[in-house]
């Protein structure tokens, strides 16, 4: 969908005086001068063309009611109002030159001016433009500066050291485009471009025509792009997925990693979220707090891919579950277009970065290459993060073009294309593959950096009737729109395991570890694969506390959460070390036992010596083996004995984790003859069956539960992490 709506955002431009007059007349009449005039403008020091619309020109108003801009326009049929900017675009030029000339004469109208067309926005100039001066020059000199010129100061841009959007005043003697060139030309500035108006087409996802077929969320099930078991269909591709269960199983994400949605706003009440959004931020100026207008859904279902809760018994699972998520309003509707401006855009960015923002998702792109963009982004990646960088996503473009959308082209971002539900780029074909989703395609090219799914995706809606659907969730979100979320979510994933990764090292991690499904390496369809966030967290290199259990061991998440817990330091502390295939004793057991139930901070009473008389008064675990057998969870091992420095058996560790858990008095259920090597009527046969309708062991594989194997230190992990619930 194409909100990866670009910004397209209007601009506001002063009165055309002058040259500018003319060169707006022949641009409407259509002479030869038209034909001759050249427009341009400068960027990271370039000379940029522009070129005129043929179907549009641009009106700017004085004020902002939109009651008197109307009146201004009268009946003019076609025209596309933008009241809040200030602007207005009429159609049919040369049809119009009445009108215009009635427009031009009004009080209502500061100026009108060419529209510029890209390939995929609208660029208007209207009466502001941006500049940067020197870093040595004071605030004196701007203010002469701009006094000669006729020149107003607005606004700082953030995070830009000397960068300021401008006014021209009616005191001004160049159009504005002439103006913000004669800054650049002049050396009176660094850098001087208008404060263009960028305008996308809206491109609000359409519901596909064909059939729509972890965690408990309700709608996880549909969530393919999570987790493909082909529940759309047999034609679609298993696995065509970002195996997202698998990443989970080692993080589901971090509260302290922060996710920014610079989108066109995100229902800040949504119950899938709402409890878990970092403060916001309204960079149009309307004040809401990066709140949505209307039915302005589109960040509210980007937000829902990246991080919405996971697990929690409604709704849908986000990539990065337990990621929390900052709303940044860049944009909004008007009609079927997206409007904002570059400074917008450049603040929203910044702000995001410079309140904690770990990864931006920016679902949105168009039109040409602007310098106070460009130094946002760059800012963010270079001094993000405590200088480790942020991490800047941008979605490619959805025109089926063989060109990544500005400003995924940069080298400072991460351009995502979208994929389909057979590992594909999408095209717009009309198949199951693609979701019969024929009217749009991913964007492709050598700028191309990874892909994701990019249709059929089950996220959030504003609640209530607002928004694509009238409910909470829609099932239909498309796009690299989505695709960009799932990237950042699993950014988001890879940062919560190691957050000492700079923004570099996670892009280069995620393509890396991206499945390369068209083979041979990067190629320009699908850059460097689809992404993979079970690959991307393992090569995190999440950070083990000990140096012989690393985060692929099978046990790592239990051995972890076991020391979290305060219930082990581990075989070694210099260095730190597990020994996760040892044989647990007796008398570890004792302790390990006694801290599940009481918790890491317990402490027994002295041992007397007279209890068992293979465990004297000083010996190790002799305070823990005594007060074992007082709870009566253990009475020996026959003859007055403990064996201390015997290894426990699978079957004794049935009988002694269940005393635990339920009390001395405990006595299980009869067996039934679960196990093939556990008869019923054998030693813990109740105990060890119990352990399993307990869901604290599934057996040693096979339909066998080994009971008179020894329990290794890794199993041990499991066992007492399931029966005491330890987080």
């Amino acid at each position: 969908m194409q909100t990866f709506q670009s910004p397209r955002l209007f601009s506001k431009m002063l009165n055309a005086i002058g040259a500018a007059i003319i060169i707006v007349s022949t641009f409407l009449t259509g002479s030869v001068a038209r034909a001759q005039q050249e427009y341009y403008y400068y960027a990271d020091g370039h000379r940029i063309t522009l070129t005129p619309s043929q179907s549009w020109v641009s009106v700017t108003f004085t004020s902002d009611d939109e009651t008197e801009q109307s009146a201004a326009l009268g009946s003019t049929e076609g025209a596309r109002l933008f009241p809040l900017l200030r602007l207005a675009l009429l159609p049919n030029v040369k049809e119009s030159a009445a009108t215009v000339d009635s427009l031009r004469a009004s009080k209502a109208v500061s100026q009108i001016s060419p529209v510029f067309q890209t390939a995929d926005a609208e660029m208007v100039i209207t009466d502001e433009f941006i500049v940067t001066f020197p870093a040595n020059t004071g605030m004196d000199k701007i203010n002469a500066i701009n006094a000669s010129y006729g020149v107003e100061i607005v606004s700082e841009v953030l995070g830009q050291e000397n960068t300021f959007v401008l006014r021209a005043t009616d005191k001004a003697q160049l159009d504005l485009l002439s103006l913000a060139n004669r800054y650049q030309e002049s050396g009176a500035a660094i850098h001087s471009a208008p404060n263009f108006v960028r305008i996308f087409q809206k491109m609000s996802p359409t519901p596909p025509t064909g059939p729509l077929a972890g965690t408990n969320d309700t709608f996880y099930p549909n969530q393919w792009y999570l987790n493909n078991t082909q529940q759309n269909g047999a034609g679609t591709t298993l696995d065509a997925d970002i195996d997202a269960p698998e990443a989970w199983n080692i993080t589901t994400g971090s509260a302290s990693v922060i996710i920014a949605v610079i989108d066109e706003g995100v229902d800040l009440n949504h119950q899938d979220y709402s409890t878990k959004l970092a403060p916001g931020y309204d960079a149009t100026g309307l004040g809401s707090g990066g709140h949505p207008s209307g039915n302005d859904a589109h960040g509210t279902s980007v937000a829902g891919i990246a991080a919405a809760f996971g697990n929690n018994n409604m709704g849908v699972a986000g990539v990065c579950r337990d990621c929390r998520i900052m709303p940044v309003r860049i944009a909004y509707s008007v009609g079927n277009n997206w409007a904002t401006t570059d400074a917008t855009l450049a603040n929203g960015i910044t702000w995001a970065y410079q309140n904690g923002a770990d990864v931006l998702n920016n679902s949105w792109g168009g039109g040409l290459s602007v310098t106070v963009i460009n130094n946002a982004i760059a800012n963010a990646k270079n001094l993000g993060r405590d200088g480790k960088g942020a991490v800047v996503i941008f979605a490619a473009g959805n025109s089926d073009l063989s060109s990544v959308a500005y400003p995924g082209y940069l080298s400072t971002v991460i351009a995502v294309g979208a994929s389909n539900m057979c590992d594909q780029r999408k095209q717009p074909v009309n198949n199951l593959c693609n979701g019969y989703e024929y009217y749009w395609g991913s964007n492709y090219g050598t700028a191309l950096d990874v892909s994701a799914p990019g249709v059929w995706l089950y996220t959030t809606d504003i609640m209530g009737a607002a928004g694509y659907s009238a409910g909470n969730y829609y099932a239909e979100f498309n796009g690299t729109s989505g695709a960009s979320p799932v990237v950042s979510g699993v950014a988001g994933l890879i940062l919560s395991a190691n957050p000492n990764l700079t923004a570099t090292e996670v892009q280069t991690i995620l393509q890396d570890t991206a499945d390369d499904v068209n083979g041979g390496g990067f190629d320009a369809q699908m850059g460097h694969g689809r992404v993979n966030a079970y690959a991307a967290v393992q090569a995190a290199g999440v950070p083990s506390i000990f140096v012989d259990v690393p985060n692929t061991y099978w046990a790592w998440d239990f051995i972890e959460r076991l020391y979290n817990a305060g219930i082990t330091s581990g075989c070694s502390t210099s260095p730190m070390m597990y020994c996760p295939t040892t044989s647990v004793t007796r008398a570890q057991m004792a302790i390990f036992i006694l801290r599940g139930i009481h918790g890491s901070a317990y402490s027994p009473p002295a041992a007397t010596g007279t209890i068992f008389s293979d465990v004297p008064a000083g010996s190790f675990g002799a305070a823990w083996i005594e007060r074992l057998a007082a709870e009566g969870i253990t009475s020996g091992c026959g003859s007055g004995k403990y064996c201390p420095n015997n290894n426990v058996t699978r079957a004794e560790m049935a009988i002694f984790l269940l005393r635990a858990k339920y009390g001395s008095a405990y006595s299980p259920p009869v067996a039934t003859g679960m196990f093939t090597d556990v008869p019923v009527g054998s030693f813990a046969a109740n105990w060890i069956e119990k352990l399993a309708a307990d869901g604290i062991t599934g057996g040693c594989g096979g339909g066998k539960y080994c009971p008179a194997s020894p329990v290794l230190r890794d199993q041990m992990a499991v066992f007492l992490v399931k029966t005491f619930n330890l987080p």
